[in-house]
């Protein structure tokens, strides 16, 4: 495990075996700390780069479920809904238009 976590290659983990590295960093930045001694700066930085790497992940796992979730709520907007966003969009861009003629 301590070799996985000095050569950790983000492109060949799933989130699952971050977690894992996560968990064994800590406990392993927390033994040195326990036996007063300086833990190699290695650690932090791979600590670091793996949440760092983890919350990116889950970031995009969300946005991907909230398109999703959106495609699927525009598939159930009437018609009528449709056309009265495009009436308030086609407005905005008139008042726009108009305040640069000005």
């Amino acid at each position: 495990m301590l070799q996985e976590l000095k050569n950790v290659n983000l492109d060949r983990v799933d989130e699952e075996q971050m977690v894992a590295l996560v968990t064994f960093g800590e406990q392993l930045a927390k033994s040195y700390s326990d036996l007063d001694l300086v833990a190699p700066e290695w650690v932090e930085e791979k600590l670091k780069v793996l949440k760092r790497e983890l919350a990116a992940r889950q970031r995009d796992n969300l946005e991907k479920a909230l398109k999703e979730v959106q495609a699927r709520r525009e598939t159930l907007r009437t018609a009528e809904e449709k056309r009265n966003d495009l009436d308030a969009q086609a407005a905005k861009l008139q008042e726009r238009l108009a305040a640069l003629t000005k």
